[in-house]
């Protein structure tokens, strides 16, 4: 358990930054972006002008906090592996606007 405390708190800084490269300020919460889905239209339409990062950001720290005092070990680990899809796109989102 101590390990995925590790693993998750090293997934949300990675994706912290990588959000904050996108236009996301830290400490600026907006819940009112939050979002069940995300949606890749809006995502691109928003980064293209800074404001992507904050709305990626939002939804990420929503869904961080729905599911932090989750015990089941099968559904922990589900999320951890989505967390690392999710930075992967994420990473491939800042590449693809950094040049």
């Amino acid at each position: 358990m101590n390990n995925n405390r590790i693993i998750i708190r090293n997934l949300y800084r990675s994706k912290l930054r990588v959000c904050n490269q996108l236009g996301y300020q830290y400490g600026d919460w907006n819940n009112s972006i939050v979002r069940k889905t995300i949606n890749m239209y809006k995502v691109h339409r928003l980064v293209s002008r800074m404001l992507g990062g904050n709305y990626i950001m939002n939804n990420i720290r929503y869904k961080y906090k729905l599911y932090k005092y989750e015990t089941d070990k099968e559904i922990i680990d589900h999320y951890i592996n989505d967390g690392f899809k999710t930075l992967k796109e994420l990473n491939e989102l800042a590449y693809l606007y950094k040049r």
